[in-house]
C-alpha cells in the first residue's frame, strides 16, 4: 500500500525549505540547507530529501 500524505499542507508549512521524509512519507525534519540535512540523515537510503516547493501547483 502506498502511503498518502497532504502535499499541500507540507508546502504551506515549509516554504523555501527542504523536507526530509521517511519511507512512510512522514516529515522527519526540515531546513533551508540540503547539505546539513544530508549530513544528519545520509547516506541512509531510508529518507527522501525534497524541496517543499515541489508540492505546490503554482498558486499561492
Amino acid at each position: 500500500m502506498i502511503p498518502i500524505f497532504d502535499a499541500r499542507e507540507i508546502s504551506r508549512q515549509y516554504r523555501n525549505e527542504w523536507v526530509v521524509l521517511d519511507r512512510a512519507l512522514n516529515v522527519r525534519d526540515h531546513g533551508p540547507i540540503l547539505e546539513e540535512l544530508k549530513e544528519r540523515y545520509g547516506p541512509k537510503h531510508t529518507y527522501y530529501f525534497v524541496p517543499a516547493s515541489t508540492f505546490t501547483d503554482g498558486h499561492s
